[in-house]
């Protein structure tokens, strides 16, 4: 009986030695799994901050190449515009126009004549 009681003890404890490797492994691969997964996404988003800069930086220059491209427009129109006189538009086949506008209202021919409201 002491025999049966030694083996069953043997038994028991290599299979609860067993149960505590393979709870031990599942815990260290679960662990190591998760690490993985944080180490890609610090790496997604290390990636994505870089490329932000980068691409931040390519507008940068190419906003500071239009505004100079503005400003020299700009400059070629002021020095347009301070050329352009009446002998300028006339040359160009610009006429005066006669304008007539309403100064006066005639009292007699009008119902405009008075401000009231009716």
């Amino acid at each position: 009986m002491q025999k049966i009681n030694k083996k069953i003890k043997q038994y028991s404890q290599s299979a609860v030695m067993d149960i505590q490797d393979d709870l031990g492994k599942n815990i260290f691969h679960t662990m190591m799994g998760v690490l993985v997964f944080f180490a890609i996404c610090y790496i997604i988003l290390i990636a994505n901050i870089v490329f932000s800069v980068v691409e931040r930086n390519s507008f940068n220059a190419k906003n500071a190449i239009l505004s100079s491209e503005v400003g020299e427009l700009e400059l070629e129109y002021l020095a347009l515009s301070n050329k352009v006189d009446l002998e300028f538009a006339y040359a160009n086949g610009f006429k005066e126009t006669k304008t007539e506008f309403a100064s006066s209202l005639d009292s007699n021919n009008s119902k405009f004549a008075r401000n009231e409201v009716r």
